[in-house]
């Protein structure tokens, strides 16, 4: 069993915040966010990939 903590992601695409996701790490809560939106299939998409950054929320809660 894994027994890291997951952390609180912001995840941003071209500066725009677009909303929060749990994972360990910054790939992982992309990731995450790509499927939960639809995009499954762009996942190995790099130009695509590009576009979204993510950060770790300020105080678990916010983005920054």
């Amino acid at each position: 069993m894994d027994h890291r903590a997951e952390t609180l992601f912001a995840i941003y695409k071209n500066g725009n915040h677009l909303g929060n996701e749990r994972a360990y790490n910054i790939e992982e809560a992309i990731n995450k966010y790509l499927i939960a939106a639809g995009f499954e299939t762009l996942l190995n998409d790099v130009e695509f990939r590009n576009q979204y950054a993510a950060f770790t929320a300020v105080l678990s809660e916010h983005y920054v």
